[in-house]
């Protein structure tokens, strides 16, 4: 017996409802590694990138989300190495 099945499907702390998670697999058949990463992307990335692509500054990032400048970078970076489309923000600040 899966661990999820003894939870129930109401979800965690990584999605609110388990029949529209969008994770690969069941947090709880995750291995704690792809767990962790998943929480990251989730929690730390995601909304950083959400803010690259309407076109917010990076310095406006940081501040709001209370960051280093460096982190937004990073993230920036990360998110076009796996493919992750930020062209509004190329267009609005023309340098990356």
């Amino acid at each position: 017996m899966r661990l999820y099945e003894v939870v129930g499907e109401t979800g965690c702390e990584m999605w609110h409802d388990c029949l529209t998670c969008i994770l690969p697999m069941c947090k709880y058949d995750m291995p704690p590694q792809e767990v962790h990463r998943w929480r990251r992307w989730l929690l730390y990335e995601k909304p950083i990138v959400a803010l690259l692509q309407q076109g917010v500054s990076t310095d406006a990032i940081a501040e709001t989300l209370n960051i280093s400048i460096r982190t937004v970078f990073r993230t920036k970076n990360k998110a076009k190495r796996y493919g992750i489309s930020l062209d509004s923000l190329e267009i609005k600040s023309g340098a990356v």
